[in-house]
């Protein structure tokens, strides 16, 4: 079902209006857009509107040589971060916020791995119960990649 939901978005379906991403890691972190890198503070949360999803990476995917996904790479203390955001489309309904799926709630932890959060549970809170395929492992990057 997520490699079905995956293609959808790869093949041209508009991303959601915004996804919103507290930093509950407990550190400042920054945030690696392609025209600038932007400091995303511990407590706050990354307002990512569908305007701006031109300025993640895009990057190749596995499926075939001409489909690409979107990524968030994150700059952490000890190393930087990436964050499949085409599998973050893969959130269940009970998890959106909005009658069209408009915005797509998430938060990343101090285990760097970004989880779902539904619509009525507030930021900073203790996730335990988690959709299948969350929380998303983020893939850490070396130099020069």
């Amino acid at each position: 079902m997520t490699l079905l939901l995956l293609a959808a978005l790869l093949q041209g379906c508009p991303p959601p209006q915004k996804f919103d991403i507290y930093n509950d890691s407990s550190q400042d972190l920054v945030v690696l857009f392609t025209d600038a890198p932007v400091n995303w503070p511990r407590g706050t949360v990354l307002e990512i509107r569908r305007e701006e999803f031109q300025r993640l990476q895009w990057v190749r995917v596995s499926l075939s040589p001409e489909m690409t996904s979107p990524v968030l790479d994150v700059a952490f203390p000890e190393g930087r971060f990436r964050y499949s955001v085409g599998k973050a489309y893969a959130v269940p309904a009970p998890y959106e916020l909005g009658a069209k799926s408009d915005i797509k709630r998430f938060q990343v932890r101090s285990d760097k791995r970004l989880y779902a959060v539904s619509p009525s549970t507030a930021f900073a809170t203790s996730i335990d119960e988690q959709p299948q395929d969350f929380p998303l492992e983020p893939v850490e990057l070396r130099d020069g990649q």
